[in-house]
Parts: C-alpha cells; sequence; structure tokens
C-alpha cells in the first residue's frame, strides 16, 4: 500500500515524465542528438537514462527484474555516453518513459518491493530504502531535467 508521501513522489514522477516528454516532442531527430559544444550527451541520452536509472533504484535494488529489457539498460545506464545507444535504442526506451511508471505504481501497490539493497549514491546520497529511491529518483530526474533544457537551449 502507497503511502502518502510515496503517493506524492509518484505523482512528482509522472510529471517529470510529462515534461521530458513535451520537450522531445517539440525537437527535430537530429536535434535530439547534438551534442552541443560543452555538453558530453545529447538530449535523447539523457531522456532514455532517466527511464533506465528509475529502473535499477526501484526494480535492481529491489532484486526485481526490470520491466526494460536488459539491452536497453546496458546502453543508457550510469557510465554511459551518447554514441553507446542508437536512435532506435533511444525510441524504444522512450516507448516506457509513461508506462514504467503506471507498472512502479501497481507494482508498489501490491507490495512487490518488499526488500532493498541499501546502495550509496555517487552523489553520496545513502538509499536505504524504497521510499528513499523513490525520493532520489526524482531529484535524479529533475537534475537530467535541468540538462535536457540546457542542452536544447544550446543547439
Amino acid at each position: 500500500m502507497q503511502t502518502a508521501s510515496s503517493s506524492i513522489a509518484i505523482a512528482h514522477l509522472r510529471q517529470l515524465r510529462v515534461l521530458f516528454d513535451r520537450i522531445v516532442d517539440s525537437m527535430s531527430e537530429k536535434d535530439l542528438f547534438t551534442v552541443p559544444d560543452g555538453f558530453s550527451n545529447h538530449v535523447a541520452w539523457n531522456v532514455a537514462h532517466v527511464v533506465v536509472t528509475q529502473q535499477l533504484l526501484h526494480y535492481g535494488l529491489s532484486g526485481i527484474e526490470p520491466t526494460v529489457p536488459a539491452d536497453l539498460i546496458g546502453s543508457f545506464r550510469k557510465g554511459t555516453r551518447a554514441g553507446d545507444g542508437s536512435a532506435e535504442a533511444f525510441r524504444a526506451t522512450r516507448e516506457h518513459i509513461h508506462s514504467a511508471v503506471e507498472r512502479l505504481s501497481d507494482d508498489y501497490e501490491a507490495g512487490r518491493f518488499e526488500r532493498f539493497e541499501e546502495y550509496t549514491t555517487s552523489a553520496g546520497i545513502t538509499l536505504a530504502s524504497f521510499e528513499d529511491a523513490l525520493a532520489f529518483n526524482n531529484i535524479h530526474e529533475g537534475i537530467h531535467l535541468g540538462y535536457v533544457m540546457a542542452l536544447r537551449k544550446g543547439l
């Protein structure tokens, strides 16, 4: 059963995904895959990366198989860069931008996230519970939303 704070976190995640989707819809495919000077990734990588990271933080750390295919996770996980994932892989990952959040909400409501492997992020934040991962994921997505907005402006 979802708590009030987890329901709010999931609602915020839904809104973040709407914002990512609007930005992607407003850009040409060429611009989605252009890395402006001073940046190391493009908009498409950032969008796919947040989808993949959410899967790893919530499902992976809970010992549950992610709902996004492993090959897509491999293309956009932490440590990858623009060029590691193809345009086709981006499009396949983008198909999960909203469905992954709905599945997360359903799985959380159904009590699927019973265990959680503590994890310290590269930002030095220790996630000790699934609820910690919910909160941190929104911070992570907000950071990447800022990158996406800066990348779009840099084109």
